[in-house]
């Protein structure tokens, strides 16, 4: 048990460089910026392009023989023709290359689905940025910061469907993601407070977290999406 924790955290640590290198934009914006969140704009926007090497992340989780020692959500679907090949091969424990080979191979998807839930979050928080400014409109920003989250979550939990399968326009993908975003409240819930400490610790803290924390902390909105898209999944496995 102790080799298999220390594999999982060493296999982590390495991740962290690859990870960052990656989410560069983002990384970039998080550490940088004076105020991230009035540079919600460019923020959104940078998290949209850090969406290849946060798709590559959760090809790690799972494929990496390192993070094999996490929970149930580790099911194999590759062996059938709909689910999306394996980018480590058994008892490959580098992480170099085989996450360039995902995130080379992921670009283009993940970029495609994500770009419609980025697309309406940048709208929807430019709305509430103005209904925040008006005297009888503001009761209206929660509502605005609930539809923000549920885009956060499709972007998300699409680009678990994106690593999964080897099929799938993009606009069935973003529906399914909302479906399960929607189905699976409280795990939406976790991975949401999750992405928040994480953001909040790379603004304050940035090489520690970075260092240590991130693919921690990634680890486990991948297990929370991923375990809230496997009926989806294994419905489209059977049915292929």
């Amino acid at each position: 048990m102790w080799l298999q924790i220390g594999d999982f955290v060493f296999a982590a640590i390495r991740l962290n460089l690859a990870a960052v290198i990656a989410c560069l934009p983002l990384v970039a914006i998080l550490v940088l910026a004076i105020e991230p969140v009035r540079a919600f704009p460019t923020l959104i926007v940078a998290a949209w392009l850090s969406s290849p090497g946060l798709a590559a992340c959760f090809a790690a989780f799972r494929d990496a023989p390192g993070f094999s020692a996490g929970p149930g959500c580790h099911e194999d679907l590759s062996g059938s023709t709909a689910g999306a090949a394996r980018f480590w091969a058994s008892g490959d424990v580098s992480i170099a290359r085989p996450f360039a080979r995902a995130y080379r191979r992921l670009f283009a998807r993940s970029l495609s689905v994500s770009a419609l839930p980025a697309g309406l979050a940048l709208l929807l928080a430019v709305d509430a940025a103005w209904l925040a400014s008006t005297d009888t409109l503001h009761a209206l920003v929660p509502a605005m910061i609930v539809a923000i989250s549920i885009c956060m979550l499709d972007w998300v939990i699409g680009l678990v469907f994106v690593t999964e399968l080897a099929m799938g326009s993009w606009w069935q993908i973003v529906k399914a993601a909302a479906v399960c975003a929607v189905r699976k409240w409280y795990l939406s819930i976790v991975t949401l407070v999750v992405l928040a400490l994480l953001a909040a610790g790379v603004v304050h803290s940035p090489l520690p977290v970075l260092a240590i924390a991130a693919s921690l902390a990634l680890y486990l909105v991948w297990a929370n999406c991923r375990w809230s898209a496997l009926p989806v999944l294994r419905a489209t496995i059977e049915r292929r």
